[in-house]
């Protein structure tokens, strides 16, 4: 847990003010004014916090401005959690005091969470969708799931796949979850909103048009009140024969949300995507990911949410494909993706039933092509923020979290479960 001073506010303040000026193009803006109340919409917050991720040189995710809409609740913010950073951008008197996070989290905790997600979410009441006459629904033609985890290597994973020439492979549907296309699009408003762009990206691509030509598509699927179903099939019609990657990490945090992939699709298949515990809650933490969860913030440190989740979500796809025939279900494991690319997706080609495709090998090339871009040039790409940095495929991320400064230490029933995955334990252990 971090502690600071905030002798440094003001400093922090007055630097924010600059930056809201240029984001929103106007002057003699205060320490208590709100952002939207002044003009900004998603546009304006995505640029200021470009802007913010550039000064602080750390991630910031989009929700902060929406959560902490003032100068000065920004600026409290800040100065409470980018300790480190907050000097940069003015506060120099601001001192961080670091103390060890040494907790260990209990089955208590993870039935906690568990069940709190599931509630927050509505997720229990979601169940299999028939037709009105009671029937079964005719089914779509088949999709491809990747399931995971939050920081799991799904992006490389579907820019990977979105390189085959008969796959399309858009960033995050977050589309299970609802019955409606108006039911789903109506709770991505205000600090959800970026949640929006993945279906606005796909539509883009589809339809080979703008954002808000894209936005005008979506909204008359609205206007037609299409299912979620329905808006699946809208898009599956007009690939060409590609089949469609649904990459949408939320969908592991309920096992009702999984189920309903069997409900829509015609023997739908799945890639479980598996990344070391550790790796992914260093992530987790480093990418600020806690900040797209505001609403459902249950108290824990970041480092602690991502482990609940990692063990929650991965129990959560061992039940669902226990279900599933093991030839409708293929294991990724990112260690091995990012250190032999070409051999594990030979295996996954085959797994799909396609011819290789060299493409799938370079990630970082044709980008325009694999949606790897916003919807707007001031917006990021759902998903890994720091994919355009990278120029290749690097083998080093497999196990850089073994060289971080403050070391992952994971619960004994964290450490039980990988080593059931396939994790080794370390040795000092």
């Amino acid at each position: 847990m971090y502690q600071a001073k905030e002798v440094g506010r003001k400093e922090v303040e007055k630097v924010l003010i600059n930056m809201w000026e240029k984001a929103l193009k106007l002057d003699g803006i205060n320490a208590g004014d709100n952002f939207f109340e002044l003009g900004g919409d998603s546009i304006a917050a995505a640029v200021f916090t470009n802007l913010l991720q550039e000064r602080l040189g750390e991630p910031v995710q989009i929700t902060v401005i929406y959560e902490m809409p003032t100068v000065a609740s920004l600026a409290e913010y800040l100065i409470a959690n980018y300790h480190d950073s907050v000097a940069a951008i003015g506060g120099q008197n601001v001192i961080p005091i670091k103390e060890e996070i040494t907790t260990h989290l209990t089955q208590r905790d993870f039935t906690y969470v568990r069940e709190t997600i599931t509630a927050l979410n509505g997720y229990a009441a979601i169940g299999h969708t028939k037709s009105q006459s009671g029937s079964p629904k005719l089914k779509n033609p088949q999709a491809i799931f990747i399931l995971c985890t939050a920081r799991s290597g799904s992006t490389l994973l579907r820019i990977m796949l979105g390189g085959h020439r008969k796959l399309f492979s858009p960033p995050e549907l977050l589309l299970l979850p609802y019955d409606s296309l108006r039911q789903r699009n109506a709770t991505f408003s205000g600090p959800r909103s970026l949640w929006s762009e993945g279906i606005i990206r796909a539509i883009m691509d589809i339809k080979h048009c703008d954002a808000e030509q894209a936005k005008e598509v979506i909204a008359q699927c609205e206007e037609r009140d299409l299912t979620i179903q329905e808006f699946y099939a809208f898009m599956q019609e007009s690939l060409g024969g590609r089949r469609l990657v649904d990459k949408s990490p939320p969908y592991t945090q309920a096992i009702q949300v999984l189920r309903r992939a069997e409900d829509y699709f015609d023997n739908p298949l799945y890639i479980h995507l598996l990344r070391h515990p550790a790796a992914m809650v260093a992530s987790y933490e480093r990418e600020r990911i806690d900040q797209l969860s505001f609403r459902e913030h249950l108290g824990y440190e970041p480092r602690h949410m991502a482990e609940l989740l990692w063990v929650m979500c991965h129990q959560n796809i061992l039940e669902f494909l226990g279900n599933i025939p093991k030839e409708r279900q293929f294991r990724v494991v990112f260690e091995d993706l990012v250190k032999r690319p070409r051999p594990v997706m030979e295996s996954v080609c085959e797994f799909l039933s396609l011819d290789f495709d060299e493409e799938m090998l370079t990630p970082y090339q044709n980008q325009s092509k694999k949606m790897t871009n916003g919807t707007y040039p001031s917006s990021r790409m759902l998903g890994d923020p720091k994919f355009s940095t990278h120029k290749n495929i690097d083998a080093g991320v497999a196990d850089s979290w073994k060289s971080i400064d403050r070391p992952v230490t994971l619960s004994e029933i964290t450490w039980r479960f990988a080593e059931e995955l396939g994790y080794e334990r370390p040795k000092d252990r």
